[in-house]
């Protein structure tokens, strides 16, 4: 089995998902509903992730964490639209083509959102994939997160007005999700 972890960005990984964004062909930015004008020149992202970093936690307006399969990154979520201790907004990308449809998503996205939950002490994180996007909504299935409403609306700021399923992630869902998937629940405090 491979060995699956979630990290905090680090400087080195700005290339990595700067050359997710870039890659992405005009059918992936179609199936994700993402205005290509939307997205930032090269150098103002990689500035933007950098401040990021150098921001305390607390300060953030967003969260980015890495997923690592066997030491090597593959991918990545985002918390965003943070409101501390109610709810925040969270976005999964696995740009390591090689470890897709192998159920390797589901386990990062728990561990992910666990982590969230301590960090933040959120209520619930809200998810909201294109309702035709099949790879997260196949994920919240396979984890047995129902779908709360399908709806039109602008799920972030890069995208164009689309039609989403409205997932809302619980704690006590993620608790169950770590007791099924056999996953240690981590015993740290909220910051």
């Amino acid at each position: 089995m491979s060995a699956l972890s979630v990290r905090d960005l680090r400087r080195e990984d700005i290339p990595l998902i700067d050359a997710y964004w870039s890659s992405l062909t005009s059918e992936d930015l179609e199936r994700m509903f993402i205005d290509p004008k939307k997205l930032s020149a090269d150098a103002d992202f990689r500035n933007r992730l950098s401040k990021l970093i150098d921001t305390p936690l607390l300060d953030r307006a967003a969260d980015p964490l890495i997923w690592e399969c066997d030491g090597k990154a593959v991918g990545f979520t985002n918390l965003n639209n943070i409101q501390r201790g109610f709810e925040a907004d969270i976005h999964l990308h696995l740009f390591e083509g090689s470890v897709r449809a192998k159920g390797l998503g589901r386990r990062l996205f728990a561990k992910s959102v666990q982590k969230y939950f301590e960090r933040h002490d959120l209520k619930r994180i809200v998810c909201q994939p294109a309702s035709t996007n099949s790879a997260p909504n196949g994920l919240m299935k396979a984890l047995g997160v129902p779908v709360a409403r399908t709806h039109q609306t602008i799920p972030s700021a890069i995208c164009f007005e689309h039609e989403v399923n409205r997932y809302e992630i619980t704690k006590t869902w993620v608790t169950e999700i770590c007791r099924l998937h056999e996953l240690p629940m981590t015993q740290q405090k909220s910051i």
